[in-house]
């Protein structure tokens, strides 16, 4: 059995270093697909919430009475479970649809999906490749086909992917573009396999076609320098944003791209230059407020970043990344009626999210708010649940928090992990003061990161 405070040591560890080095690029899985949004399937997720399983598989089955095209019952309740990061149960629903529609590919597909999420590829492949032969069955033109061919490619890229196969990765995404050529994230994610290959051309002219069909999508620079950054090429990631600004000196989206990676650099003041610029393009623009608001937290101006986000938060209430900084900003400062708004915000927030990064700003003010169990049990529910990526400054509040609950060994060890970390960590020289004061005598005392390429932190917080 675990020693106490040993899962925190290992939630905060698993999530913040696991995939530290993709942070530049979406993570390369295949998420579970999420059921279609319909009033049943809604009714289905809050009883889900209050643990109601059958009700909730009642609710799903009189949806699936109108709509003969949804998958099998079974798995829309494995999905809803995963979606709602009841991680245990939506395995044990899934195991259940497979028992009772025994080759079904959605079913092999979302085996396969999960599998990725929790980092075990060989599985994966078993599973993507099981659903290639189940598609062979299918009428080969028929749209059930191309879609598992699709899906099974993809996740035999995400495999790829992860283990830094770049040539197969290119393979299995250019066989997804022969089911569906226009895919934005096929040519995106082509893009970076080609890069991480060695063919910058190639990846150039593959986010190129991605910008083409989606004028939203990062401009193809834009997405070559994340790439340059995430391959540890500081210098040519530069060079990309300054040749992504002159192609088009009147994007905002460009210059906010500049911005997000020199604050990630920790080069503040010219990425207070490139906001100023952007501002004078668009004032009103939305983009730019946060990352002054991000730039005031990181430099623990908290009552700043606590007017911009607030403003923010107003404008739009439902976007869950502003309200996640909001309450990180209320939390920070003494004043204990800001740090209890701080922790109502926090629960909303999980209410409607449970990601790694929402979960952790809820145990950050339960501890500011004095709520030292309520912090520690938060904190294990990250540990059991969650598989995606917490930021340095949330690890080092877990750290922090184990030392002040008397757990100076997993502390230290964290803290030794994180203060390696490179990009910005507004926390660095609190958590190289903790581990000081933690380390025994004659300790080797490590150093601050040496600045090399930026990970996209700021892209990641907001």
């Amino acid at each position: 059995m675990a020693r106490p405070g040993e899962w925190i040591a290992t939630a905060v560890l698993g999530t913040l270093l696991a995939v530290s080095a993709a942070r530049a690029q979406k993570p390369a899985v295949a998420p579970t697909p999420a059921p279609a949004a319909d009033a049943d399937l809604e009714r289905a997720a809050n009883l889900l919430r209050e643990n109601k399983v059958e009700e909730a598989l009642a609710a799903i089955r009189a949806g699936a009475a109108k709509h003969p095209e949804w998958p099998p019952v079974r798995l829309i309740l494995a999905r809803l479970h995963f979606s709602l990061n009841q991680a245990v149960p939506g395995r044990l629903a899934l195991e259940a649809a497979d028992v009772e529609g025994p080759d079904n590919s959605d079913v092999i597909l979302t085996f396969a999906s999960q599998a990725l999420n929790e980092g075990r590829y060989h599985d994966a492949k078993l599973n993507c490749e099981k659903a290639l032969t189940l598609a062979e069955k299918m009428r080969p033109d028929s749209e059930a086909a191309r879609n598992t061919r699709r899906d099974a490619h993809a996740g035999l890229a995400a495999v790829a992917e992860n283990r830094r196969q770049w040539e197969q990765a290119r393979d299995h995404l250019q066989e997804w573009l022969k089911q569906d050529d226009k895919s934005v994230p096929a040519n995106q994610r082509l893009g970076r396999a080609l890069y991480m290959a060695g063919h910058k051309d190639e990846a150039l002219h593959a986010l190129t076609r991605a910008h083409e069909l989606d004028p939203n999508a990062d401009a193809p620079l834009v997405s070559m320098a994340q790439l340059a950054a995430q391959n540890g090429d500081a210098v040519a990631a530069g060079d990309f944003l300054e040749r992504a600004v002159k192609a088009d000196p009147k994007s905002v989206k460009v210059r906010v791209a500049q911005a997000r990676w020199l604050i990630d650099a920790e080069k503040v003041d010219a990425a207070k230059a490139v906001i100023a610029e952007a501002k004078k393009i668009d004032p009103a623009s939305k983009d730019v407020e946060r990352l002054n608001g991000l730039i005031a937290w990181n430099q623990r101006d908290f009552a700043s970043a606590e007017k911009i986000f607030e403003a923010l938060h107003k404008e739009v209430p439902s976007d869950l990344g502003v309200s996640n900084l909001l309450a990180l900003s209320l939390a920070e400062q003494e004043d204990s009626a800001k740090r209890a708004r701080a922790l109502q915000i926090a629960e909303a927030n999980v209410r409607l999210s449970q990601t790694a990064e929402i979960v952790a700003t809820l145990a950050r003010t339960q501890y500011r708010a004095g709520k030292l169990d309520d912090a520690e049990r938060t904190m294990q529910v990250l540990s059991t649940n969650s598989s995606g990526q917490i930021a340095a400054d949330a690890a080092f509040f877990g750290a922090r928090m184990m030392a002040d609950r008397g757990r100076v060994e997993d502390a230290r060890n964290l803290l030794r992990q994180i203060v390696s970390l490179q990009g910005l960590f507004a926390y660095r020289r609190e958590a190289l003061d903790l581990l000081q004061k933690l380390e025994g005598p004659g300790e080797t005392k490590p150093q601050p990161a040496t600045k090399t390429a930026p990970k996209d932190k700021a892209a990641k917080k907001l």
